[in-house]
C-alpha cells in the first residue's frame, strides 16, 4: 500500500446505513486477514469437549468496549481493497490492483477515505438491540482442495450498521465512494468467508456532511428519534477515532440519496 496521503482543508464527512436480511450471513472470525492467509487449519489445538457451541462461537465475536458485536475497521477495509480491484479511480486509474507476485492486493484508498473508529456495531434491525447470532460447526476448505479442521463461528442473519466515514473531494467524489461501497456490499461482502455466506449487505441510507460537527448531530439526533437504536454508534470510539477537523466549512446536511 502506498504512502498515507494527507487530506485537504475541504475534507467532506458522510455516513452510511447497511443492511443485511438474506440468505448471506456475516460470519465473524477473531483472527486478522493476514494470520488466516498463513493458517494450518489441522495444526490448532483442539476445542475442550464440555464447551457448548455457543462458547466456542463467542471466542471468535469482535465486541467493543461495551459488549456490543461488531464488525473491525480492517474487515471493512480488506472488502474495500478487493472491490477496489477493476473499480477506476481518477480515470483509468483502479482503486486497488494486484501486488508483485499477484498474491497481495494494494490499494489507493488511503488516498481519498478514511473509515471512523476500531469496531463498527452489528445491530437488530427489528430490535435495535445488539445482533443476534446462531453458533454454527463448519469445515473450511483448505487451498489444496482438502478440508480443514471443524471450527466454530458465530453467523449474523440480520444486522444492520451505521458506517461513518471521510473523504477528500479533491481526490474523489461521495458518488465514487458510494459506488464503491455498493459493489464491496454486494459482491465481495464483509467478514470471513463460508460457502453461501459472505457478509452480504445492501446500502439504505446515506449522508454527506460539510464538517465533522453536523455528522455528529445527525447521530445524535437519530438515537434521540430512535431511529438508530442506542449505542447503535459508539460514540466514544468516533471521538477517539479521528480528530475534528475545525478548518471545515460549517454549512448545511446533504442528502445524498
Amino acid at each position: 500500500m502506498n504512502k498515507e496521503h494527507v487530506m485537504s482543508k475541504m475534507t467532506k464527512f458522510g455516513v452510511l446505513r447497511v443492511r443485511n436480511e438474506d440468505s448471506s450471513p456475516l460470519v465473524l472470525n477473531a483472527m486478522k486477514e493476514s494470520e488466516k492467509e498463513k493458517l494450518t487449519l489441522t495444526a490448532r489445538a483442539p476445542k475442550k469437549k464440555d464447551r457448548s457451541l455457543t462458547e466456542q462461537a463467542a471466542d471468535a465475536l469482535h465486541t467493543d468496549e461495551e459488549g456490543w458485536p461488531c464488525m473491525t475497521r480492517d474487515m471493512i477495509l480488506a472488502m474495500l481493497f478487493n472491490a477496489g480491484l477493476g473499480f477506476q479511480y481518477r480515470g483509468r486509474e483502479n482503486v486497488s490492483s494486484k501486488g508483485t507476485g499477484g498474491s497481495k492486493v494494494e490499494s489507493k484508498l488511503n488516498n481519498f477515505m478514511r473509515i471512523f473508529g476500531d469496531n463498527i456495531r452489528l445491530y437488530d434491525p427489528v430490535t435495535g438491540g445488539p445482533a443476534q447470532w446462531q453458533a454454527k460447526v463448519d469445515v473450511v476448505t483448505q487451498s489444496s482442495g482438502s478440508g480443514g479442521a471443524p471450527s466454530v463461528r458465530p453467523y449474523f442473519y440480520a444486522w444492520e450498521a451505521w458506517i461513518l466515514f471521510k473523504f477528500d473531494p479533491q481526490e474523489a467524489t461521495a458518488e465514487l465512494i458510494i459506488g464503491l461501497f455498493d459493489k464491496a456490499g454486494t459482491g465481495v461482502g464483509v467478514g470471513s468467508k463460508r460457502k453461501f455466506c459472505c457478509g452480504r449487505f445492501e446500502i439504505i441510507e446515506s449522508k454527506l456532511f460539510d464538517d465533522e460537527a453536523s455528522l455528529m448531530r445527525f447521530i445524535e439526533e437519530q438515537i434521540a428519534k430512535k431511529a438508530a437504536p442506542p449505542a447503535s454508534v459508539s460514540r466514544s470510539s468516533v471521538s477517539r477515532s479521528q480528530p475534528q477537523d475545525d478548518s471545515a466549512p460549517k454549512t448545511r446536511t446533504v442528502q445524498m440519496r
